[in-house]
This record gives C-alpha cells, structure tokens and sequence, in this order.
C-alpha cells in the first residue's frame, strides 16, 4: 500500500547520458501477436543459453531430453512441441549453470512473453514487489506502429519521463533493488503492457532480444517540490531527519538524485473539506450487500492467461491451494471456470488464482468483507483483515440507504491516515503492500455500511496517493524498515559481485 507523506508528480527528467541503447536485432514480423509472442519465448530460451556459452546438446543432456527437444523449445513453434510449462524452463535455467537471480530473470522473462497476446492492454501498471527482493526489473511494451510511447516512471520519490520503443522488444528498466511500499508505477500515454519481475537481466541479454535496456539509476531524476503546507509539525521532522538522510546516503549510493518535497495532497485528504466526491462505482456484478466476485476478464482469456505462464490447472490449483490450505482448489474447479465463467466456491479463489498468474489484482475481484457480518464498532471504525499472502490494489465500498448520500470516510493503516468525500455506492481503491500489514480501519458515521475485497475495480477512486502519518514512530520504523531492505539488497549484490 502506498502511504508516503512525499508523493511527487511527474517531472520531465531525461538526461543526455540516459539515451536509450540502440537494439541489435528485430525479431518480429507482421504475423499475429500470438505467434510472435510465441516466438519470442523460445528466443528467451536460446538467448540465455547462448549467453551461458552452452550447447543444446549440453542442455540436452543436462535434462536427459533429445536434442530436437531442446531445439523445438527455442524456436517457440506452436506446431513444434514449444517449452510449455514453466517447470521445463526452471529446470532449462538449472541447467544453464545461472546465479540464483539470473535464473529468475529467465523464468519471469519467459512467463511474461506471452502477456501482450492474451492479457487487455491498459495505460496504468503498478506492481509491489516482494521484501529484499535483490534486482528487479519492469518489460514495458506497446502496440507495434511508426514512432515512439512516452510514459513515466514513478518509484517514491523518484520519477522520470520516458520513450518506448513501439517494436516488439519494448523496453526494460533494470534496478538494483526494490522494497514494498511504495510500488513501482508506470504510467503510458497509449494503452500497452508492463510485466514486473525479479532478477538480473543483463543488458547483453536485452539487446540480443531487441528490447531497449536502461537501468534505473541513469535516468530516473529527483521529486518536485510543490505545495506551500507540510502535514508534519518542526517536531516530526526532526524526528524523521536521521532516516532522511539515511534515505540520501543510499540515494546518492545508487546514482539517485534526491531532493525532500512536501506533501502536493488536497487538504480534504486531511480535514475531510466539501469536495466533488463523484461516481466512483463498483463492478457491474452486485447483488443486496455490493459488489460479488466476479471474473474481470472473459472464461477464455482466463484459460489463455493460465496457458501462458505455463501453468497446467493440476499446477495452477496446487499453487493457489498453497496459499490457503484450508480452503484447496481443484484442477476441475479451474476448468469450470474456464469453461463457464463459474466462480469456484473456496474463498479466494480469484485473488489466489491472480497471485498464481501474477495479474496483479486484474484476474478478477473478491469480496471478502461486509460489515453487516463482521460489525462495526461503537466509535463507527470497521476493522478490515486482508488475506496475508495478497500484495495488490484492495477496494473498499461504502453504502447509505439514501443512494444521494455523501460522508466523509476516513482511512488508517498502520502509522498512516487518509480521509475522502464518498456518495453511497461509491468505490475507492488502495494498495496493500506487504503480507503483514495490519488490518484496515475505516471510520463511517452512522447508518452506513461497508464492503470490502480483493482486486483492481477500474471505476474505483484510486486514492493510493495522499496519505499522511498520524504516528509518527510508526512511519520512522516504515522508513527505516524500507532502508534496511535496500542496504540489504546492496550487500547481497556486493557479495554476487565478489566486492
């Protein structure tokens, strides 16, 4: 979840020395996005083993297949028995002899092909990656036409504008690390596709595939300053100063320009003020207590979008029984879902199914809370438990019996705090960042109800910005916590170095 005190905007921040390398190759014809995509897994292959300096034969034996095998999995042809599962391909990166985040870079690059052939192409992405999880790195790609799509880049408190070349291969920002919260955004003028990952990709790697590479600390400039009002008393400040420079040091350790901004959030962020709260409605999927769950994408596409992270359903139900135990999923229930658009009884199942797949909260929607079931308490404050293992966007949904009724709603988690204009029916959504991140408290006032769930509802009141720490000691440890990821991530990348 994104509760910075310090949300920039986007600068126009592009250097002269942060110039888009020029791709060696283009591997794609005009034939359809399916096969091109398919292509394109099977070069990952074979770009990887190239680059290890090994052999087919060598892979081959590694993995007691045939070397036709080994050569039908790096032509990517359908009607050659392509690498199909994501199992063949850990198994293909073991065999290579790669260093641990070299072989998450294969495997996730891999998963991703495939992404602009099945899954709907939008202008927003956002992604929260795990706790230390050492380099990550962002494939942002487009519709093939003449020119260029520009975008931005925000990563709190560093932002940049940037060019995607509009060829198959797209782009790559490579960083030497993330933390949870705040996530990594990307923002396109035009609709397109952004997958997140873990792992080095070398830039050896990127041009051979035709993907433009650039890393994160070349281009990504400083926050604008802006407002004339802080949330924060001289006090806090002074409290907060140490990790602030901290936060500078590691800046300046990464090649980031830091500059400290003040909160750019409206006042009724804040004070609750009368604003235009708008529509902001839920899924058209309701019933009496709100939104239900609901796929957000059509039975077919889910099944495509399962086939292309390599994923069989026996595998694909494992892994989401995984995550719940108590609550296991069938291989039949996914076929069934796939079949007829029914939506498997377990709890969950959706927003289990989307961690699977790596949607980020775009597989479909769960509703998983309703105060009517759980209460509220006497001071009008709802206390909404997210299930732990989901790290992306949650929704919230408050509902009067006066459908012309607006109030003020306000909203903490953990040390930090929001209020927002809501009508009846309206429908606002967040991040949850962090698999232990406490309950969310949301404060109504009389007489209104409130529904909460799982999953990205495009109509919803993004309100994933603007937050301000109400404990000042919690947003401390936060930062601190966050600081303590990145040293970490550096160390480990200092010590695969050999440093």
């Amino acid at each position: 979840m994104l509760h910075s005190a310090a949300t920039p905007s986007f600068a126009s921040v592009n250097p002269d020395d942060s110039r888009p390398l020029r791709a060696r190759t283009t591997l794609f014809d005009a034939r359809g996005m399916t096969e091109r995509t398919e292509v394109l897994a099977g070069h990952i292959l074979r770009t990887w083993r190239e680059y290890a300096g090994c052999s087919a034969a060598q892979v081959a034996r590694a993995l007691n297949v045939a070397p036709s095998a080994v050569t039908n999995w790096e032509k990517g042809d359908r009607g050659r028995r392509p690498a199909a599962f994501v199992d063949i391909v850990e198994r293909y990166a073991a065999a290579l002899g790669l260093g641990a985040h070299e072989s998450k870079a294969l495997v996730g690059l891999w998963r991703a092909a495939r992404s602009p052939a099945v899954i709907p192409a939008r202008t927003e992405w956002a992604h929260n990656y795990a706790a230390s999880p050492g380099p990550v790195w962002a494939w942002i790609r487009t519709r093939s036409r003449p020119g260029r799509v520009s975008g931005a880049v925000q990563w709190d408190p560093f932002q940049s504008r940037i060019d995607v070349p509009s060829s198959a291969g797209g782009l790559i920002i490579q960083a030497p690390t993330s933390v949870p919260n705040p996530p990594f955004v990307i923002v396109l003028n035009e609709p397109g596709w952004t997958d997140f990952g873990e792992g080095h990709v070398p830039e050896e790697i990127a041009t051979s595939l035709g993907i433009t590479y650039l890393r994160a600390g070349t281009f990504i400039g400083p926050p604008m300053v802006w407002g004339d009002w802080s949330p924060l008393s001289d006090s806090d400040l002074r409290a907060l100063t140490p990790s602030i420079k901290e936060g500078a040091q590691l800046a300046a350790r990464l090649g980031l320009r830091w500059v400290l901004g003040r909160n750019r959030s409206p006042r009724h962020a804040r004070d609750g003020g009368e604003v235009d709260a708008g529509r902001c409605p839920g899924p058209t999927a309701v019933d009496e207590l709100g939104p239900v769950s609901q796929l957000l994408i059509s039975p077919a596409k889910a099944q495509e979008i399962r086939q292309s992270r390599g994923l069989s359903r026996a595998v694909a139900a494992a892994l989401a029984s995984r995550l719940e135990p108590q609550n296991p999923v069938t291989d039949k229930m996914i076929e069934r879902l796939e079949d007829t658009g029914r939506i498997p009884s377990p709890p969950r199942t959706l927003a289990r199914l989307d961690m699977v797949y790596g949607m980020d909260g775009w597989f479909g929607v769960d509703r998983t809370f309703h105060s009517d079931t759980h209460g509220v308490r006497s001071d009008g404050i709802v206390r909404i438990g997210f299930a732990g293992y989901w790290r992306g966007p949650v929704w919230v949904q408050v509902r009067n019996e006066n459908p012309l009724a607006v109030c003020t709603v306000e909203l903490t988690w953990g040390p930090w705090r929001r209020r927002q204009r809501m009508p009846s029916g309206g429908v606002l959504t967040t991040r949850k960042a962090t698999t232990d991140a406490p309950p969310l408290c949301v404060r109504v006032p009389p007489g209104w109800r409130v529904v909460a769930g799982l999953g990205a509802i495009p109509t919803a009141l993004d309100v994933n910005q603007g937050w301000y720490p109400h404990d000042i000691v919690g947003a401390i440890a936060t930062i601190r916590g966050g600081l303590q990821s990145v040293r970490r991530a550096l160390s480990d990348a200092a010590a695969d170095a050999g440093e």
